[in-house]
């Protein structure tokens, strides 16, 4: 979902952004290959923030170490579902679990086969998320 928002490639002569495709494809090969993994990043900061209100406000628990049990294991589990598997599976998130439904063995062999073209997005996310926690190690404020 985020890197069908975030490209610039192949937009319509309409779009304000195509002046940009057209004249300067460099950036756009620059932008296409960042953009996508920073705003995840971002979002993906955001998700233990609301995953520990979740927690604080619906559930009763005993002390703050259990809070942050449940975030363990609850962000791992988001992490591994809308990060590896959504961007993975394809673009049609619907007719993907209709599929798998229909043919769960069948789901190896979809990921073999998207998993591929999805390469360059986690590459470029992985670098991201390593210049995140540099910065995050450096405290900057």
């Amino acid at each position: 979902f985020i890197q069908g928002i975030t490209r610039i490639q192949g937009l319509s002569e309409d779009n304000p952004f195509y002046v940009l495709e057209r004249d300067h494809p460099a950036i756009c090969v620059i932008w296409n290959g960042n953009v996508g993994p920073v705003v995840l990043t971002l979002l993906m900061g955001l998700v233990p923030f609301v995953l520990i209100m979740i927690f604080e406000n619906f559930f009763r628990l005993h002390d703050k170490s259990s809070t942050q049990l449940l975030l363990q294991k609850w962000y791992y589990t988001f992490l591994v579902i809308f990060v590896v598997l959504v961007s993975a599976i394809g673009h049609s998130l619907f007719d993907t679990m209709l599929l798998i439904i229909e043919k769960p063995g069948q789901i190896m062999v979809l990921l073999a086969g998207t998993l591929p073209y999805a390469t360059d997005f986690y590459l470029s996310y992985m670098v991201i998320q390593l210049a995140a926690d540099g910065f995050a190690m450096l405290r900057f404020t």
